[in-house]
Formats: structure tokens, C-alpha cells, sequence
């Protein structure tokens, strides 16, 4: 007995139950990674964020200098800051009434979306109004993610060379590079402030983790639901529920306060962009009870549907897949996730422009816990096959002896962050913003955009004005500004610009259209007119013209021809009096996306003025005794056959083909023309000339040749289309 007394006593660590171990998914970091590796790895991703917040600082001010920035949403955004610093808090009146449900009128922006961090922003911007402050602000901030993601890799996987690269993989994100380089957005902060959130909950730093979800709440109505499942998190798989439940607390007070302040602030009682779920129900129990009752339905049409498939496919490939095997974590972006897919509006789930911007560091962070499940689970096996293998490398081998006595933890860990890696560096080649992408253009200013700054400089500072999308963000330091066609009759100044951005119209014809009827107005008079830009001024005046019938002096024409030698000259043509005599190709921007783009300009003569009843002589269906007009179709042709035609042209607008002068050279310009050719195609550019009754928008195509000087066909210059289309370059969509 006594024996049995003085036997130490066994202590036995309670068993966890399978539950327990299941929910156990953020064990707590180990401490920091030490030593020069570590130092260097740090520096390397300050180095790394500083470059690249220079460089897309620098590359957004040149954007907004080149006039590609636009009124949804920079103007927007700073119309807002300027309004709420002169008696109107966050007051907006850009409104596009043609295609965009947010279109309300003066409100406050608290009437559309609920970002309270554009508070201190309208305080920062009174000491600096200028749009190139919320582009410098927003790419710092941005850039700062980087330094959690780094901190999170290499504490969790115990390599600061992983948590260089998954920083690297954060900068490099596409979807997140299309939200810093698409004007401003305040959720285009919540990338960083997420991003902290998540190293702060993995650090258990709650005071870290409440201040960070804190500010991410501000940038956006949503933010809330992403705290919420960041509190469940906390709660359930770090079973810290105090923390947790505090947090999901939040989360829900911080969403009922905003959508009481919203309905206040709203003239309808919510936010218009509540439509955009209108398909699911008519209100959110209705949307509630739609995605419960048909979830097949739901899954069928929004996420297993071609663009749904796309979108997941943009999101998760830059990282390798990698997050889709950490369901645990992508359950944080679970309702952002749903919020894009769910929408009406395709450009939600498009993979570019802000509404990814919340998305992005929970991919990261799901790709971190993938690499580190998956390098535990290889480091088990190979502890568990290592005896196997022992004995079996008697028999053959030293070689498998050693094999088996590999780190395989450490192996899984490094090879599937390269895996990552390597994913990373071909989408951000793929579908970046940066020189690393074949198509990235540097924004330019030209002589027609500088003559912007000079119609800007003519409106008086407190006038209310209608403008054009891409001239607001120069414009918006004032109460009231519109977004043309919006509130076109009722503000003091109307800025046009015939030959840009014509948004929210898509159809050249109904915008020019609305141009003259403004012109015609009496109630608006010419002050300004050049190279496609008008001003105009409310009240009578005289014309700048008595001859010309819009009342137009000559240069506002200059758009529409070219003084001295076309960049490549051609000799095709068309008809009996119609001759292409050159051409100009250049890239498009890519603010928008990373596809690239293509503006073409043909230049063409008239041999002699274009007759109006060529088609009566021709075909006999058209001798109807009305003028024939002419059209031009610009055409992009690959080798399936499958063609871009473009034949909104402005020149064509302004300048009639039937009045045009023999011996003036015009120019006629195409919009940006998306190049979604595979890699490494092959794409003709042409173009067919057409005529026909005034009604038919598209016509007789007129026959082609070449000229003289046209070649002999077969080469770059050639008739194709059985006579119709004449062929005078190529393009080689970049790989």
C-alpha cells in the first residue's frame, strides 16, 4: 500500500472530441520569424508596397490628367467631399437617368451606400481638392495589406520567403488592381483593413482586430456581413466566443443603425441598388425565402451559370485554386461572394472594377490556411510511412532511405506556394494593370485633351453644369453638376465633347441627336466651340457662325480631317468616287480592364462629290426619288470569321459623307474596340462603305478595289467579302 501510495501520480490530457478537433482550423500563430532571412523578407515587402503604390499613384494621376477618369465614380466621390465641406453633407447630383437605378437626384450619398469614412476624408480633401488625393490615399492604403499578408504567411507557414511571396501575390492580385485603378471607392479600403482584421484575429490582438473591422465597417453597407463571419470564426473555430459573439454583435448593431440611416436619407426608403436583387424577390424576406425554397434554381442560374463559372475562375485562379480547398475560410467571403453573383448587374461579377475589393484578402488568407493544412497533413504521412519506407530502402536502396528522411512538411509548404506563385505571375500577365501585361498603355495628354483644360477654365467656379462623364471629374468642386444628358435644359453651362466618352448613351446617333436639339434650343447659346468640344451658355445669344447650319464655326470641325500625311498611307476604293488613303492604329486604355484595346482612324478623300442617287442606278428597289446616305463600317475580322463592327462614328455625325469637299482629307475614328481574340490571333482590320435610303442604318455596301498604289492583294491591303470589305492592316493579339 505504501508502495502503491508513493507512485507518482499520471497526468492525463483530457481527449478532445472529433467535434472539437474538427472546428480547431486557426490554432495560434507561432511567434515571429527572427534573423537576417526575416529582416531582409520584411524590407523586401516595405520595398516591394512602396513601388507599387508609387507606381499606380503616379499612373492614376497621369489617368486623370489624360481626362480617363469618369463621373460614376470620381466625380461622384469628390463632389461629395467637396459638398459636405460647403453646407451640403455628401450631397451628390451626378445622376445617369438612362441605365443606372441610383439615379435619385440631390441626395446624400447615405442615400445609395453607407461609407461614413468619407467624413474624415471631405476634411482631408478640403485641405487638398483634388481627385489625385483619393487616388494617392487609396493606393497607400492599399498597399498596405501587404504587410499583414506577409506577417500572416510567414508566422503561419514558418518561412518568410512564403510570406514574401503571398505579399506579392496580394499586390499582384488582378481583381484587386482593377479596384485601385477604377476611379475611387471607399470599399476599395477594406482590402487592407480585412486584411489586418484576419492577421489580428489569427494574432488573437482583439484590440487589433476590433479597430480594423471597425474601419473596414465604414467604407461600406455590406462590410457588416463580412465582420459578422469573421466573428463566427472567432467564436467557432478558435472557440474564443467572447471575442466572437462581441464581434457579430457589432456587426449586426453597426447594420441596423445604417439601414435606419439610409431609409432617412433615401426619398424611396432604402437603397436603389436593392434592385439589383429584384429577380429573387421583392424584398429581402422574399430574397430570403427564394434562396432557401430553390436553391438548385438559384445555383443553376447565378453560380454554375457561364458568367458565374467566369467570375469564380477570375477570382480563385491568380492564386492557384488554392482558397477553394480552405471551405472554412472562403465561408468569410461567403455572402460578398453571393452579393456579386446574385446581382442583375453583370459588371458585379465581371472580376474587375471595386466590388472585389472586400473579396481579396480573404482569398489571400484562404490560400495561406490551404498551403499550411495541406504541408500538416504531408508532414503526417511521411511520419506515418517513414518505418515503411525504412525497411523497403534495405532492399533497394539507400536512395529511398533518404528520401523518406526529406522535411516533407516543409517541402509541401514551399512547393505549393511556388504552385501559387506561378499562378499569380501568369494571371497578373494575363489580366493585370501593370507593364507586366502585354496591352498595358500609359495614359496620354494630348493636344485635344489639354483644349479641355481650357473649356474647363471658362466656367465660372460657382455656375451649376452638364457634362460629359470623363469631363465631371475636372468639373465636380461645385454644388451642382450632371451627368449629360441629366439636367441638360436646367444648368447654367453644358460641356460637351462630341468626340469622346458618350456614357450613359451607347448609341452615337441618339447622342448627337440630343446635341442638336440643345443646340437649336433657344434657350442656350454657343460660347465655345473646337475640335469637338462646345460650351455653351444658358440665355440667348449670337451664333459663332451665320453660315454654317448648327450656328458652329470651322473649328469645331477639326476633328473631322487631317492636316498633312496620314501615319500609313493606302489607296482602296470604294465605289466611283470613295478612296481610303490611310490609316492610324492606336492601343486603347486599360483603366477599365486588362483586355486590350484598339482605336482605329481612316482617313479618306472624295474623288468627287458622292452622289445622292448612286442606288437608283444600281438596283431598281432603291428608285424610290429620296438622297441615299452613306455610311462607313469599321471591321475587326478574325480567322473563324467572327467580326467587331463599330459604326458609331462621330465624324460621320457631324460631317455627312454627302457633304463632304473632294480633295479634303477626313478622318473618321473608331470608339475603343475590345480585342477578346485568343493570344497569338491574327485579325484583319477593315472597313466597308455603305449606302442606302435614310432609314437603313446599315446598306448597300459599296464595291471595293484597290487602288494604284494598293498592292496587289494577298498582303495587309486586300479585298475581301466577295468585293465589300476593303483589308489595309493586321493585328496580332499580344500572348
Amino acid at each position: 500500500m505504501a508502495a502503491a501510495a508513493s507512485a507518482p501520480a499520471i497526468a492525463h490530457t483530457p481527449r478532445r472530441s472529433a467535434l472539437a478537433r474538427l472546428l480547431d482550423r486557426y490554432p495560434e500563430l507561432p511567434p515571429p520569424p527572427t534573423g537576417n532571412g526575416a529582416r531582409i523578407a520584411f524590407w523586401v515587402v516595405v520595398a516591394s508596397a512602396s513601388i507599387w503604390s508609387i507606381f499606380f499613384t503616379v499612373y492614376l494621376w497621369a489617368v486623370q490628367d489624360a481626362y480617363q477618369t469618369h463621373a460614376e465614380d470620381m466625380a461622384t466621390m469628390t463632389q461629395a467631399l467637396w459638398n459636405t465641406t460647403h453646407g451640403a453633407f455628401l450631397h451628390q447630383t451626378v445622376c445617369n437617368i438612362i441605365s443606372d437605378t441610383n439615379c435619385l437626384g440631390d441626395v446624400s450619398r447615405f442615400a445609395i451606400h453607407f461609407e461614413p469614412i468619407m467624413i474624415p476624408l471631405a476634411l482631408l480633401y478640403a485641405l487638398a481638392p483634388t481627385a489625385k488625393l483619393l487616388q494617392l490615399v487609396q493606393t497607400l492604403v492599399v498597399a498596405t495589406g501587404a504587410l499583414p499578408a506577409y506577417w500572416l504567411a510567414s508566422r503561419r507557414l514558418r518561412s518568410p520567403l512564403a510570406g514574401v511571396v503571398f505579399a506579392l501575390l496580394y499586390l499582384l492580385y488582378p481583381p484587386l488592381q482593377s479596384a485601385v485603378t477604377y476611379d475611387f471607392h471607399a470599399v476599395t479600403l477594406a482590402a487592407a483593413f480585412l486584411m489586418f482584421a484576419l492577421y489580428f484575429m489569427m494574432t488573437r490582438n482583439d484590440l487589433g482586430l476590433v479597430i480594423a473591422c471597425l474601419l473596414a465597417l465604414t467604407t461600406k453597407e455590406e462590410i457588416p456581413v463580412d465582420v459578422l463571419m469573421i466573428g463566427l470564426s472567432v467564436g467557432l473555430l478558435q472557440r474564443r466566443w467572447k471575442t466572437g459573439g462581441g464581434l457579430a454583435a457589432l456587426a449586426l448593431v453597426w447594420l441596423a443603425v445604417e439601414l435606419l440611416i439610409m431609409r432617412a436619407a433615401s426619398p424611396i426608403g432604402h437603397s436603389p441598388t436593392a434592385s439589383r436583387f429584384g429577380a429573387l424577390g421583392s424584398s429581402p424576406t422574399q430574397v430570403a425565402l427564394t434562396l432557401l425554397t430553390h436553391p438548385a434554381m438559384v445555383l443553376r442560374t447565378y453560380v454554375f451559370s457561364h458568367d458565374g463559372i467566369y467570375y469564380l475562375r477570375v477570382l480563385l485562379a491568380p492564386l492557384g485554386y488554392l482558397p477553394a480547398l480552405s471551405p472554412w475560410a472562403m465561408l468569410i467571403a461567403g455572402p460578398a461572394l453571393a452579393i456579386n453573383l446574385l446581382s442583375s448587374d453583370p459588371s458585379m461579377r465581371a472580376g474587375i472594377y471595386h466590388y472585389n475589393a472586400e473579396i481579396a484578402p480573404t482569398l489571400i488568407f484562404a490560400a495561406i490556411d490551404t498551403v499550411f493544412w495541406v504541408s500538416v497533413v504531408s508532414g503526417w504521412l511521411a511520419r506515418r510511412l517513414t518505418p515503411l519506407i525504412t525497411r523497403a530502402g534495405r532492399q533497394t536502396g539507400d536512395w529511398l532511405t533518404r528520401l523518406a528522411g526529406l522535411p516533407w512538411q516543409r517541402v509541401a509548404m514551399l512547393s505549393l506556394t511556388l504552385f501559387a506563385f506561378v499562378f499569380g505571375a501568369y494571371e497578373q500577365r494575363l489580366r493585370g494593370y501593370t507593364p507586366l501585361t502585354p496591352g498595358f498603355t500609359w495614359p496620354a495628354v494630348t493636344a485635344h485633351t489639354r483644349l479641355a483644360d481650357t473649356f474647363v477654365a471658362k466656367i465660372p467656379p460657382n455656375a451649376s453644369v452638364s457634362g460629359q462623364s470623363d469631363l465631371l471629374p475636372h468639373l465636380s468642386d461645385r454644388r451642382y453638376v450632371y451627368l449629360f444628358p441629366y439636367a441638360m435644359t436646367q444648368a447654367d453651362y453644358v460641356l460637351l465633347d462630341v468626340t469622346g466618352n458618350i456614357y450613359p448613351q451607347t448609341d452615337r446617333n441618339a447622342y448627337a441627336a440630343q446635341v442638336m436639339a440643345l443646340l437649336s434650343d433657344p434657350g442656350y447659346h454657343v460660347i465655345a466651340a473646337q475640335d469637338g468640344y462646345l460650351l455653351l451658355k444658358r440665355g440667348a445669344g449670337p451664333k459663332l457662325s451665320p453660315i454654317d447650319p448648327l450656328g458652329l464655326p470651322e473649328s469645331f470641325y477639326t476633328f473631322t480631317r487631317l492636316t498633312g500625311q496620314p501615319q500609313h498611307q493606302v489607296d482602296i476604293r470604294f465605289g466611283p468616287s470613295l478612296r481610303l488613303v490611310g490609316y492610324a492604329l492606336s492601343p486603347g486604355t486599360t483603366v477599365y480592364a486588362s483586355n486590350p484595346s484598339l482605336t482605329v482612324t481612316t482617313y479618306w478623300q472624295a474623288t468627287a462629290p458622292l452622289d445622292p442617287d448612286y442606288l437608283a442606278y444600281t438596283n431598281p428597289a432603291y428608285a424610290d426619288g429620296l438622297p441615299n446616305n452613306y455610311h462607313l463600317a469599321i471591321t475587326l475580322k478574325t480567322p473563324d470569321g467572327a467580326e467587331n463592327i463599330t459604326t458609331d462614328l462621330a465624324t460621320l455625325e457631324w460631317r455627312p459623307m454627302l457633304g463632304w469637299t473632294p480633295g479634303v482629307t477626313y478622318a473618321v475614328s473608331s470608339g475603343p474596340i475590345i480585342l477578346t481574340s485568343a493570344p497569338g490571333t491574327t485579325a484583319q482590320v477593315g472597313v466597308r462603305a455603305l449606302t442606302g435610303p435614310p432609314d437603313d442604318t446599315l446598306g448597300v455596301p459599296l464595291p471595293a478595289r484597290l487602288g494604284a498604289t494598293g498592292g496587289q492583294g494577298g498582303g495587309a491591303q486586300s479585298i475581301t467579302d466577295g468585293g465589300a470589305l476593303g483589308v489595309f492592316a493586321q493585328v496580332v493579339m499580344a500572348k
